[in-house]
């Protein structure tokens, strides 16, 4: 049966969203993107995953609300929500978190509209994700930009799941800040601030992969923080290093710092 979701009555509605963009020196941002769509394929019809190429550097992505039972609702925290959302869905590592603003709106390019280079945005399906780079430009200088049939999307109790622990995350977060958890005194060295994050982050993804963003942005990509990163994740059960080594040299200038581990560490 679906849950019943509070009613809500915020400013900000509408759907998931999330934008990809190719780093210099970054290839294969349309793989990751394709393994990460097909993992959501058990919930989710695969025209129900709404893509566009950018005609640009990279992909955007959108869910339906109804998806996951919020097509009525609004909520104020809601960009934020949808940040955690991502990095629940295996999104992090590719997504890119300056669109989740609160104070600027959603920075959103719209489809059809002609770029400097010639290009459009332009939807595309699952598919066409694997084609090659020069095909896609091809499509987005097309004169024409066609709609692609779906079917309507079906509510899925995983999504629904994750939207809601995506929002208890960030309300977990307001209500530590309200009652002046964030005065507690931290540490400053980036070793000292990773020693002191709650046992429970190096064993949930999305809490393990902020710290490791916010170590490769605070060391520039350096061996020393690929060490602490090494160093705390060996903590946990799901450790492989392969699998971290390979998201760090995926890693780019993401806006997760220094102060990403100091809000973790007081909010535990």
């Amino acid at each position: 049966a679906r849950p019943s979701l509070p009613r809500l009555s915020f400013p900000f509605k509408g759907p998931f969203y999330a934008d990809f963009d190719e780093k210099d020196g970054q290839d294969g941002l349309a793989g990751e993107l394709f393994t990460a769509c097909e993992r959501l394929l058990p919930d989710l019809r695969p025209e129900w995953i709404r893509l566009w190429y950018t005609g640009g550097k990279g992909f955007h992505m959108t869910l339906d609300p109804v998806l996951f039972g919020m097509e009525d609702e609004a909520h104020p925290k809601l960009p934020s929500i949808y940040r955690e959302m991502g990095i629940m869905l295996g999104l992090g590592s590719i997504l890119d978190p300056t669109v989740y603003s609160e104070s600027r709106g959603r920075l959103w390019r719209v489809p059809g509209v002609i770029r400097k280079n010639g290009k459009r945005k332009v939807p595309i399906t699952l598919d066409q994700l694997t084609w090659p780079r020069r095909a896609l430009d091809e499509l987005a200088r097309s004169d024409q930009i066609r709609s692609l049939e779906s079917a309507p999307p079906r509510f899925s109790p995983r999504l629904a799941e994750t939207f809601r622990a995506a929002r208890e995350k960030v309300s977990s977060q307001r209500i530590s800040k309200r009652r002046g958890v964030s005065r507690r005194k931290v540490p400053q060295d980036l070793a000292g601030l990773v020693a002191a994050l709650p046992r429970k982050c190096v064993d949930e993804y999305g809490d393990w992969l902020k710290v490791g963003m916010a170590l490769h942005h605070e060391t520039h990509g350096g061996p020393q923080g690929l060490r602490l990163w090494h160093r705390w994740s060996a903590g946990s059960h799901k450790y492989e290093a392969d699998v971290l080594d390979r998201k760090w040299k995926g890693f780019g200038r993401v806006g997760v710092t220094r102060g990403t581990l100091i809000h973790m560490v007081r909010g535990r």
